[in-house]
């Protein structure tokens, strides 16, 4: 996946990843830190993705395991 088409997924998926993290953190800046730090983790990794098809769940995990720190 390249960086361009990675961007674009990101883009089709932002509403799907605030719903994710409004269902687990309850303070609205908590959800934004959340979002922001799963796509600068998920870029810095998107290399590691081994097929795009799997796109919306690894990105959902990488938000999840987020959230949970924040949390903690």
């Amino acid at each position: 996946m390249t960086k361009d088409e990675f961007i674009s997924r990101i883009v089709e998926a932002r509403e799907m990843l605030y719903r994710v993290s409004f269902s687990i953190l309850p303070m609205p800046q908590d959800q934004d830190d959340a979002v922001q730090e799963c796509i600068k983790k998920a870029l810095g990794k998107h290399e590691s993705l081994r097929k795009d098809a799997f796109f919306g769940t690894w990105i959902t995990r990488i938000l999840i395991n987020e959230c949970y720190q924040i949390l903690r």
